[in-house]
Parts: structure tokens; sequence; C-alpha cells
């Protein structure tokens, strides 16, 4: 695991959050600044829009754009090296992450990770549930305070961990 490292990964539209994700590694720096973020995912114009975003912050050696990896075995052991998995979702009325499965949220878990959502995905409410990670705001601020939450006390971030590894080995279909 690459230590005090951060990754999202999926579509890049602002409904899914990777501005807050980046806006939140900006605060995590000045309390952490060996940490990384990590961005999987492809499209313009929204990959524009986040690349102008790291430039403008300064962040041009802190965020590292990997593009789009359609391969998901691949994609599954670069996730696996990272230490936390954002899922900043936006909480907009009427959006269809609030009733969608966060495929995101289920790799990230997959792959070990402990994981930093919003109350929009239903998925992220069962994480929070079985402590393998954080439901935050939808901001910067308090999403950079999850982060440090994991990243500083080793004992949450090692609990959260073996916690998303059993979620993810339950049976979708029985819960056991």
């Amino acid at each position: 695991i690459t230590p005090n490292s951060l990754v999202f990964v999926g579509t890049l539209g602002k409904i899914n959050g990777p501005d807050i994700a980046i806006r939140a590694l900006k605060i995590v720096l000045k309390s952490v600044p060996s940490a990384t973020l990590h961005i999987y995912g492809s499209g313009e114009p929204d990959m524009s829009r986040l690349k102008r975003l790291t430039e403008r912050l300064k962040l041009n050696k802190k965020v590292i754009f990997h593009g789009f990896i359609s391969d998901q075995v691949q994609l599954s052991r670069e996730t696996s090296r990272y230490a936390v998995g954002l899922a900043p979702y936006l909480t907009i009325p009427g959006s269809p992450r609030w009733w969608a499965d966060a495929t995101k949220i289920r790799l990230y878990l997959a792959s070990g990770l402990p994981v930093i959502t919003t109350r929009v995905p239903p998925l992220g409410r069962e994480v929070e549930k079985d402590e393998a990670g954080i439901i935050t705001k939808d901001n910067p601020k308090d999403t950079a305070e999850a982060i440090l939450k994991l990243l500083k006390n080793k004992a949450l971030f090692s609990k959260m961990k073996k916690n998303a590894r059993s979620i993810s080995m339950r049976s979708p279909l029985t819960g056991s």
C-alpha cells in the first residue's frame, strides 16, 4: 500500500465529487505533506476541468491522473495499492446517485480499502454501519477531516481495512 494515498475511480462529472477530492487533498497536505490523490477515469470536458483545478491549486505533483482502465481485474489491482477510497458524491436532489448502486464503493471494498463517501449512495450507510468507512458532508473541509481521521489513526485505519475486506467477502444475496 502506498502510504497516505487516496484514490478516486470513475466518472469525472461534478456529481460524483472528483472536485471535492482534489480540494480536500489541498487541506490534507497541510497536516500530511506526503499525501497523494490518484484519479482513474477520463472524458471531456471533465478531465480538462479537473486538470485546470489541479494546476490552480498547485497540486500538479500530488494529483496523478491515470486515465481510464477498462480491464476490471487490472483496475482492481491498481486500486488495491492505495490506502483510502473516495466516493464524495454531491447531495443533489433528484440525482440518480440516491438510488443507484455505487460500483466504485464496491471496487474499494473488494480492494480492501476503507471508504469515505457522502450520505448519497445507499451502500455508504451499510459501509458506515459495518465500520468500513466514514460518511461525511459533500464538501472539501469535511472530506479532508475524514481523510485525516483515517490517515492519522492507524488503529482505526486497520480496523476499517479489515472490515472492508470482510464486507467484500459476503454474499450479495444472503448478506453472510
